[in-house]
């Protein structure tokens, strides 16, 4: 259920990034549209890519996104680091009250085990993934590299104003520069593609169990279809409702992606370690996972209240102005 929850969060994050991304080049354009508007122009697109059904035919539209975006996070990384204030400029440390929000975004964008495990499911040699130096290690140490890099510049770059993606920052500053509208584009169009990807798995889940509790089907094909379609329109949805990147991803991220990456992975571990035994007196291994479970109820807790509440604000001054 959780997994569920969080990959339709990111489809439902993807399809506000998208409408957010089409919507800052439109202004820049001169074009004035809500960025609801968008959204329902983008429902089409998203749609078609989200009936693939086979993951061979994902896979190449996948590793285009990729190529697009990696063009795209080198071009950010070119406006980011010109013309840089000085440190002291910025705030070294937020405010309390934004700590839940950034452990959600945080998790928000760590947290991918529901792609992790078919990854190592498929590895040749599954011990090179979780050796020192395998796969799941080297790939996190570039991960955390970029995102620190990102919000260490991105933030000193824009300060208290940058946006719930570095991207929308570009037209503030680059309204003139085709460049700038071109690499908003490029990510959004690479975030596009990759949501056939994400969408996946839910439904991969969702149907079997479908399948398991009233197939077989004479036409399985169709009814796949459906399902798909109608996850589709949920996401569209939801998107529609919340459409704050910033808050929505903190939102994900506190309310479904904690639980996978902080609460039950301990839990199986102590589950797993306790049938065969290997907990000990004062045992470092069962203290670590009972820290990162307190951790993971606190960030679950704080994070779903703080996104709620900000996000009920942005609604109480939306309806005021």
């Amino acid at each position: 259920m959780f997994v569920i929850i969080t990959q339709l969060g990111f489809c439902c994050v993807y399809f506000v990034f998208v409408s957010e991304s089409s919507h800052q080049i439109c202004l820049a354009l001169g074009y004035v549209y809500k960025v609801e508007y968008h959204m329902a122009m983008w429902l089409a697109p998203i749609l078609a890519t989200a009936l693939i059904r086979n993951l061979k035919y994902i896979a190449p539209i996948s590793a285009l996104a990729n190529l697009i975006m990696g063009l795209g996070i080198a071009a950010i990384y070119y406006y980011i680091l010109q013309d840089l204030p000085e440190i002291s400029s910025r705030q070294y440390v937020g405010n309390i009250q934004q700590i839940p929000l950034f452990f959600g975004t945080i998790i928000f964008a760590f947290e991918g085990i529901a792609l992790v495990l078919p990854l190592q499911r498929e590895m040749k040699k599954k011990k090179n993934f979780t050796s020192p130096w395998g796969v799941l290690n080297v790939g996190s140490f570039f991960i955390i590299a970029f995102m620190l890099s990102m919000g260490f510049f991105g933030y000193l770059k824009f300060g208290d104003a940058v946006k719930g993606s570095i991207t929308l920052n570009l037209s503030d500053k680059k309204t003139d520069d085709p460049l700038a509208l071109v690499v908003i584009g490029a990510i959004g169009f690479g975030i596009l593609c990759t949501y056939s990807l994400q969408f996946y798995v839910p439904v991969a889940i969702i149907w079997a169990e479908i399948e398991e509790k009233f197939g077989p089907f004479k036409h399985p094909g169709y009814g796949e279809s459906i399902l798909r379609v109608a996850l589709v329109l949920i996401t569209f949805v939801l998107a529609e409702v919340i459409p704050k990147l910033g808050l929505f991803i903190s939102l994900v991220g506190a309310v479904s992606s904690t639980g996978l990456a902080l609460i039950f992975p301990p839990l199986s571990d102590i589950a797993v370690r306790k049938k065969e035994g290997d907990f000990g007196v004062c045992n470092w291994r069962l203290m670590m996972d009972i820290l990162t479970i307190i951790l993971g109820l606190i960030g679950f807790t704080t994070g779903t209240y703080a996104s709620v509440h900000e996000i009920m604000k942005a609604f109480a001054s939306d309806i005021d102005s």
